[in-house]
């Protein structure tokens, strides 16, 4: 195989691979992708190597390329897919003639562009090993083409790489992986204190104290494990139980829902340790224990929480009900909560659950609309809620534009969105109807175990709506209880709202693989800037501890005897490899001096070639160089240390001045 054929088949296997995560990203119309995998497949397939189209084609394709990727309409998706679009089908252009040396460098960089807009794309963990084989078999056929083109120019064999470039791949492929980590690691985060940036960050799913609905983009499903929750074994499990608020959120202002961060302390702990939280009813309550995961903010709880037993850590009240921990607290939190399920233990309205926006006012008119032949408060909640469901459209992905409210343009232009604009929308509604309403923040569904636990993870993340309804009409102002109370709707469509799930089916396995997805969710695809910051401390403080005399000590300790087992093994090494030196110098100066006789004393010679050249020429010359030569090879190859290194020097000085006598004649 000559090496414009290896170029060409190594990159239609490149373009191949870079293909893969395109495919399964879907950031690449499968349109623009069939020929960018055929012209690859035919580069791999072909036994000679391919001619370029000629220049006047290519510069005719470019014109119906262009319309194609306009045509496409890739820029409301961002500006990744058109650019891979535009991407591949330069690449389908480019690929023939790639095996030409000059070509090959420049469609590779259209390639590796290919390549960069698919792996930017992916956030499975399988993108790991996928990267791990790319490099070794870039760096194998790296190796192999070098070691042809070498060939061909009459240096060295151009055969295969054998052991020494497996070894040299192993090594490069573990450096380079541990060179990535440590710049993942150091790389600086632009991270929105939401879900994404507007410049182009990945948004992924999860609860937030506060909820920003402008320039969200696409929104990616994380895994990632939140909290564990279980009930009383045997407990008749109802899925309303497994929604968990991690925020009450009363005021919103321009596309954002906050709420002051006001608290107050909890009441004195019971004898057993229970914190009342609200008045206990007549309804029997239901108790769960909660460990979280990972560090939070809050702690989330059943709507109706009556009582808590709260973890070991200073735990302060919000005016709505949040239960706030300490920021920075890193231990996973245990705690245990008593629940009413037909109760939502909020604190009476109050003027600001009736506050909108001016410029939201005609929102007024479409609550009416969806509230239309309504008798009861707690009808037209009920009907704006089936209003939204039906008329809306869920969808992980929204570009509210930063000129516009959010909610006014998702109810009057794009009709689809996530759960915290039908939330948001509903609130609202119900607001310009004279019904109080406040929207709730934190987590609905989980994965059961089939015995009373469940598995909470970012996926569940979720926002509803919590309103003030009863039996009286709307307008007539905000009568107390009993004749109104606090309810929950939840107006996104069914396939927007986390559900309950059942255990899932399998071996052993099906769990490791659940936990290495969950590993990757925190700590590649939502590893932030805090991490980064906690990772720093980690590190001084491992400082600090180690400069203690008492720990000191004994690394110093390991260290030194390390230097001199080291050092011991050096000196014992040290005649082998000065055997070696002995065979190379020697050997080099026969080289030559044979080569200036014109006996093939160049590069790609063996000694043993060399021997037998110089029998030809220079008999007299052979009983020195074969006792070199048998030096050389016992050194070399067996590993041995004969004696009389200085009588191999003075045989090779004898060999010189034969040939040089030899070549004075």
């Amino acid at each position: 195989m000559n090496g414009s054929l290896l170029r060409q088949r190594l990159l239609g296997g490149v373009a191949l691979a870079v293909a893969v995560p395109v495919v399964t990203t879907g950031i690449g119309h499968g349109l623009f992708v069939a020929p960018f995998v055929l012209v690859a497949v035919v580069l791999l397939l072909a036994r000679r190597p391919l001619r370029p189209l000629p220049a006047w084609v290519e510069n005719l394709l470019a014109v119906p390329i262009l319309l194609a990727v306009l045509s496409a309409g890739g820029w409301e998706f961002g500006v990744l897919r058109p650019v891979t679009h535009l991407t591949l089908l330069l690449a389908a252009v480019r690929l023939p003639g790639c095996g030409m040396g000059t070509r090959f460098w420049s469609v590779g960089g259209v390639v590796g562009l290919v390549g960069v807009a698919g792996v930017a794309s992916a956030t499975h963990p399988l993108l790991v090993p996928y990267l791990v084989g790319l490099q070794v078999a870039l760096l194998l056929g790296a190796a192999r083409l070098v070691a042809l083109e070498l060939g061909e120019a009459g240096v060295g064999r151009g055969g295969e790489g054998g052991s020494g470039t497996l070894a040299t791949t192993a090594v490069t492929v573990v450096v380079g992986v541990a060179f990535a980590a440590a710049i993942f690691v150091a790389a600086p985060r632009l991270r929105s204190p939401f879900a994404t940036a507007s410049f182009g960050g990945r948004a992924v799913s999860g609860f937030r104290d506060a909820v920003a609905l402008h320039r969200i983009g696409q929104i990616t499903a994380s895994r990632a494990v939140v909290m564990r929750v279980r009930f009383e074994e045997g407990e008749s499990i109802q899925p309303e139980w497994l929604r968990f608020v991690g925020s009450t959120l009363q005021h919103y202002r321009g596309g954002v829902w906050a709420q002051g961060r006001r608290t107050s302390s909890l009441g004195t702990p019971s004898a057993q340790g229970w914190t009342r939280l609200a008045t206990r009813g007549v309804a029997p309550l239901v108790e769960a224990r909660f460990v979280l995961e990972r560090p939070q903010e809050v702690l989330f709880v059943p709507p109706g929480v009556v009582e808590v037993q709260l973890p070991p850590v200073a735990v302060a009240r919000g005016a709505l009900g949040a239960l706030r921990v300490p920021v920075g607290t890193t231990s996973r939190l245990a705690y245990t909560v008593r629940f009413d399920p037909a109760r939502i233990t909020q604190e009476r309205p109050e003027p600001a659950d009736l506050e909108v926006p001016a410029r939201l006012s005609w929102v007024r008119s479409l609550a009416r609309q969806a509230a239309a032949g309504s008798r009861t408060t707690l009808g037209a909640a009920l009907a704006i809620e089936a209003y939204l469901r039906a008329n809306y459209t869920y969808s992980a992905r929204s570009d509210a534009p930063l000129r516009r409210d959010p909610v006014e343009w998702f109810l009057q232009e794009s009709r689809q969105g996530h759960c915290e604009f039908f939330a948001s929308s509903m609130v609202l509604m119900l607001r310009v109807l004279g019904i109080p309403a406040r929207l709730q923040a934190g987590y609905a569904g989980g994965e059961s175990d089939g015995r009373g636990g469940f598995t909470v993870r970012d996926s569940h993340a979720h926002a509803w709506v919590v309103a003030w309804v009863g039996n009286w009409r709307p307008g007539e102002g905000v009568p107390s209880a009993p004749r109104g109370g606090w309810r929950v709707f939840d107006p996104t469509p069914p396939e927007g709202q986390p559900t309950l799930q059942g255990s899932v089916p399998g071996w052993r396995w099906v769990a490791s693989w659940e936990r290495l997805e969950s590993a990757w969710d925190r700590w590649v695809l939502t590893f932030s800037l805090a991490d980064q910051l906690e990772a720093v401390r980690a590190v001084l403080e491992l400082g600090r501890r180690a400069v203690r005399p008492g720990v000191m000590a004994p690394v110093l300790g390991v260290v030194a005897v390390a230097l001199l087992l080291w050092w011991g093994g050096r000196g014992r090494d040290r005649p082998r490899r000065g055997a070696q030196g002995g065979a190379a110098g020697a050997l080099e100066m026969v080289y030559r001096e044979a080569a200036a006789l014109g006996l093939g004393g160049g590069g790609g010679v063996t000694p043993r070639a060399l021997l037998a050249a110089t029998a030809r020429a220079v008999p007299e010359a052979v009983a020195e160089l074969s006792r070199l030569v048998a030096w050389h090879e016992a050194v070399r190859y067996a590993q041995r240390r004969p004696a009389g290194r200085m009588a191999a020097w003075r045989s090779a000085r004898r060999v010189v001045r034969q040939l040089r006598r030899h070549r004075g004649r």
